[in-house]
């Protein structure tokens, strides 16, 4: 329990110091958000997606209650999660360039927040109840999960950041620390289905993706090709090593 409530408070802090990294305005910030974001990415191939196979027999009994004559609805959870977190994405987008030309300023409106809040405050209740879970193999080894969490935390809250910049200093960072540590509480005393939890994996597996790739695809000179290629590529033959020993 030492170990994963300190896990916990280490992405605890990340997004309460979100806002002072904001206030990063040096040559090295491209390449370590690119980096973060390219070791999110090996994170999530090499780790969470093969799990999706070890996971859909826990899935299934469920699922097929709604789709009785498919397979694989662990990866169709997945894609799922990429067409919420796209369409997320695009009412962001649009309600930015709404914004701009009703008030004049380049931030989404309070639906947008709800939306984005309601979708990572789930995820990091996810994240904090499998942190909590002993049992749990795709938090393991814990070290290289919360390095691959926290990175993508600096990835989500520089998006967070850019598009609810007032909302989520007062509020927003707050909302998601506390669903961490809420997640962390029910994870170390009560015990959620095997099948429920393996359902939330699969969906923000697909989530993480339309996330990290979205801000590395943007426009703009705050992205680095080789920044992003260092952190999958070296964080994925790091995950292959230690499947090797």
């Amino acid at each position: 329990m030492l170990t994963s409530s300190v896990a916990v408070a280490v992405l605890i802090a990340v997004h309460l110091l979100a806002g002072y990294f904001d206030r990063w305005r040096g040559r090295w910030r491209p390449l370590f958000f690119s980096v973060a974001g390219g070791v999110t990415v090996a994170y999530v191939v090499m780790q969470l997606l093969p799990a999706l196979s070890r996971s859909d027999q826990t899935i299934r009994p469920l699922a097929q209650q709604f789709l009785p004559f498919f397979e694989r609805h662990g990866y169709f959870l997945a894609v799922i999660g990429i067409v919420v977190f796209y369409a997320n994405a695009n009412q962001i987008a649009r309600s930015r360039a709404q914004q701009v030309q009703l008030a004049g300023e380049d931030q989404a409106d309070r639906r947008a927040f709800a939306t984005s809040m309601v979708l990572m405050s789930i995820f990091n209740f996810t994240v904090a109840y499998s942190l909590a879970d002993p049992r749990d193999p795709d938090v393991r080894p814990i070290v290289l999960f919360v390095v691959a969490l926290a990175l993508f935390y600096f990835v989500a809250d520089e998006s967070l950041h850019s598009n609810y910049a007032r909302d989520y200093r007062r509020v927003g960072r707050w909302v998601l620390a506390s669903a961490l540590a809420i997640g962390w509480l029910f994870g170390s005393f009560t015990e959620l289905p095997a099948s429920v939890l393996a359902l939330l994996v699969a969906f923000f597996s697909g989530g993480i993706l339309v996330t990290v790739l979205g801000q590395q695809l943007r426009p703009g000179p705050s992205r680095n090709v080789w920044g992003f290629a260092l952190g999958a590529l070296g964080y994925g033959l790091l995950l292959m090593l230690l499947q090797l020993g």
